[in-house]
């Protein structure tokens, strides 16, 4: 029985290692990114619910991350995580310029 739980221990850990690291690797991707501006337009918008809750039941809470995809005019599309007020103030088919740098959204001027 302890062997199940040691095993269950390393998988957890490991999982949570290798999104740290993935995390990590976006975030240096990024900024080293170049800071580009171009024409894109807004074809699809999504919300993702996180439910946090400690392991008694206490201090449960709610995050919501707000994402949009632009498709560039080029024909490729990113999706960047985007603050609410502007998740809010950009609609689905919206046409303007973007500025990004790699998957991280700066601005979205119509």
């Amino acid at each position: 029985m302890i062997f199940v739980f040691a095993i269950a221990f390393v998988v957890v850990w490991g999982i949570l290692i290798y999104y740290l690291f993935q995390s990590i690797a976006i975030w240096r991707r990024n900024n080293r990114s170049p800071k580009i501006i171009e024409l894109a337009t807004v074809v699809a918008k999504r919300k993702r619910i996180v439910h946090h809750q400690n392991s008694d039941g206490s201090n449960a809470s709610t995050s919501i991350m707000y994402y949009i995809t632009f498709q560039m005019k080029n024909g490729n599309s990113i999706e960047c995580l985007v603050p609410r007020k502007d998740y809010s103030l950009i609609v689905h088919g919206d046409i303007g310029r973007l500025t990004h740098q790699g998957t991280k959204y700066i601005s979205f001027e119509r």
